[in-house]
């Protein structure tokens, strides 16, 4: 399957145009059965885009090619007000397991050298919906043959990707979070930021199961109220009917 390297390809280009600037998110949204959604989003602003435009290049090409090899992958693009783009590569999955490997599996392959946002996560979500993060996640700079041959180079470029390049790691958990070592916490979402080009950073989390009726429950209750609220009219409905022929 084609691995997105667009993220750091187009991260070299940022640094090399002033006052570009480049989003760069990896997302994880676990539901209270261990399902969820695995996200990569890249937000490029208008300066950026119109650097790449001049060079020729399409910066959701290698995200295309990665939703067109895999149908489980989809891409979407959305341009904000400030005419910035968003493009978003999620898929969703059914298990703990295929959530993380849905992430790990876009940078299986590459080098330890190689630019990218690599995100090594384990989750355990028990049957409550309590959860258990743990992992890594690093935003890996452009380094190798042609790019970079030497220590200090490396350094100064991953100060100027710190300058452009904004990385974050975002997860949901289905319940409360009990303990975390994320940047910011706003409800049961966590946000971990990634600075280029330093040490994988440690991830962990634990969230409570989750209190109340799941999702699926209270639709399924509804949905049930529904049909027998339905049955009701339709018994009332005939009733009258049949008292009409009656009195016919």
């Amino acid at each position: 399957m084609p691995r997105p390297w667009t993220a750091c390809t187009i991260a070299l280009v940022a640094l090399l145009a002033a006052g570009c600037r480049l989003g760069v998110t990896a997302e994880v949204d676990v539901a209270r059965d261990g399902s969820g959604t695995a996200a990569i989003v890249l937000s490029l602003d208008a300066a950026l885009l119109g650097e790449l435009d001049d060079l020729g290049v399409d910066p959701s090409a290698e995200l295309t090619a990665v939703a067109a090899a895999d149908p489980d992958w989809q891409l979407t693009r959305e341009v904000t007000d400030d005419d910035a783009l968003v493009l978003t590569l999620r898929r969703a999955a059914a298990t703990p397991d295929e959530l993380t490997g849905a992430l790990r599996e876009l940078t299986a392959g590459l080098a330890d050298r190689d630019p990218a946002l690599a995100v090594d996560l384990d989750l355990d979500v028990d049957a409550e919906g309590a959860a258990d993060l743990a992992g890594t996640v690093e935003l890996r700079t452009p380094i190798g043959p042609g790019v970079v041959t030497d220590d200090a180079a490396a350094e100064d470029l991953a100060q100027l990707a710190r300058d452009t390049v904004d990385a974050t790691l975002v997860v949901s958990l289905p319940g409360e979070i009990t303990t975390s070592d994320a940047d910011e916490v706003d409800g049961s979402t966590l946000t971990w930021v990634v600075a280029p080009g330093d040490a994988p950073r440690p991830v962990t989390a634990t969230a409570a199961a989750p209190t109340g009726w799941a999702t699926e429950t209270i639709v399924a209750v509804a949905a049930l109220v529904l049909m027998l609220l339905s049955a009701g009219v339709i018994a009332v409905v005939l009733r009258r009917r049949r008292r009409g022929i009656a009195a016919g």
